[in-house]
């Protein structure tokens, strides 16, 4: 969390914090019937923009402590078996638009 690759990388914590203010000042603008010499509306935007890039830090933090622990892969599922091998057995599809949906 403190390595200069996390806030200033190519996809770091301060990089998407300035695109989220910058995504939401676009969308708050172009929804109003925004005028450019109404100061108020403006201070709307920055406030409203700057939530949303405080809120994207936060969840950066988050992420990486998500990134910090290892996430649980059973081994059998990360090896791929081949097809030729006697204990081979194709993978079941669980789910979707077959079967039965009672």
């Amino acid at each position: 969390m403190f390595t200069k690759e996390f806030w200033l990388g190519d996809n770091g914590a301060l990089v998407r914090a300035i695109r989220t203010w910058a995504q939401t000042a676009a969308a708050l603008i172009a929804a109003a019937a925004f005028s450019p010499f109404d100061l108020a509306q403006w201070w709307d935007v920055f406030v409203v923009s700057g939530t949303a890039a405080v809120l994207s830090v936060l969840m950066s933090l988050d992420r990486r402590e998500s990134l910090l622990a290892p996430s649980p892969v059973s081994p059998a599922s990360s090896v791929e078996q081949d097809p030729a091998s006697a204990d081979y057995q194709p993978a079941q599809f669980v789910g979707g638009c077959g079967g039965d949906m009672r």
